[in-house]
């Protein structure tokens, strides 16, 4: 039996014996709940979108969210987010030093952006592929009052491009707002072929042909993509001058495994002047979110 929490709206996670137990548990223990729902797939999609299913209450899909001294407002069935990994994003707050210079791919609604900017003094470009996630995450360094540079992309293209790269003069809040008018039916779950059909009518149009390659290079690469994010291994290697955390996956039995493959790889293309690794949260029985560090030399 797992459910989450966000603002003031309750998801329940499959597989559940007896719905109506678990939905008079959060009634009971979270009044301020004022809509459960169900989540009926798995995020299959490269947007991490859920499929919900209202059980109780008001159809209300978006909502405001607080953790480690930030607000984060999203719409539940458009956007991943888990507050789950509160506890994980605090724990950036000691790792990260004042005047760094961070990217964030695959940041989603900015929850590690801006609970890091909020209490360091850093400059932080974040990346994310659905522009819902970019529209929110505009919101949210807003609401928050840090300064996060928030970029519509598809990391494993926009690396390339990374320093010409912005949001300055609010033109990803012009063009993702331009792309969500333009192209409703992004409201719905697509498969990949064809967001990214949709997505490159934007980009390649908007975006890309105006731009002239430029590498940019950061301190720290935090990669919150469990799943796949490792295949991203190189950009952040090329990237990154110091530090890399990226998340990933694993049966109990094989983290270790998992780790060294990791390793194995990122040392064929930069000396690697340590490693570690931390259990983060489990993701089903003995399957666990990890955490893997890499100082760069």
């Amino acid at each position: 039996m797992s459910y989450d929490i966000i603002g003031e709206i309750a998801i329940i996670y499959p597989p559940v014996d007896d719905l109506d137990k678990i939905v008079n548990k959060i009634l009971k223990h979270h009044k301020y709940v004022k809509a459960i729902y169900l989540k009926t797939d798995k995020l299959e999609t490269e947007l991490r979108l859920p499929k919900l299913k209202l059980l109780y209450g008001e159809p209300i899909l978006e909502t405001t969210y607080k953790e480690n001294k930030c607000v984060f407002k999203l719409r539940v069935d458009k956007v991943y987010f888990s507050p789950r990994l509160s506890t994980e994003r605090k724990e950036f707050i000691d790792l990260v030093k004042d005047n760094e210079k961070i990217l964030i791919p695959f940041a989603g609604v900015n929850p590690y952006p801006i609970v890091i900017a909020k209490h360091r003094k850093v400059q932080i470009k974040s990346i994310e592929l659905n522009p819902w996630a970019v529209k929110y995450g505009i919101i949210n360094t807003k609401l928050n009052k840090v300064n996060v540079d928030t970029i519509l992309a598809d990391f494993g293209i926009a690396w390339k491009y990374i320093r010409n790269l912005h949001n300055k003069e609010g033109i990803v809040t012009k063009y993702v707002n331009e792309l969500l008018k333009a192209k409703p039916e992004l409201d719905l779950v697509y498969t990949n072929e064809e967001y990214y059909d949709l997505l490159n009518q934007y980009y390649n149009t908007k975006l890309i042909e105006e731009l002239k390659p430029g590498i940019e290079y950061f301190d720290r690469i935090i990669m919150p993509l469990p799943k796949g994010g490792e295949h991203f291994i190189f950009e952040a290697l090329v990237l990154a001058k110091k530090y890399i955390h990226l998340y990933s996956f694993a049966h109990e039995k094989e983290i270790e495994q998992k780790v060294k493959e990791i390793i194995d790889i990122a040392s064929q293309l930069r000396e690697i002047k340590h490693y570690d690794y931390k259990i983060v949260g489990d993701i089903g029985v003995r399957k666990y979110r990890i955490r893997i560090n890499i100082y760069l030399i």
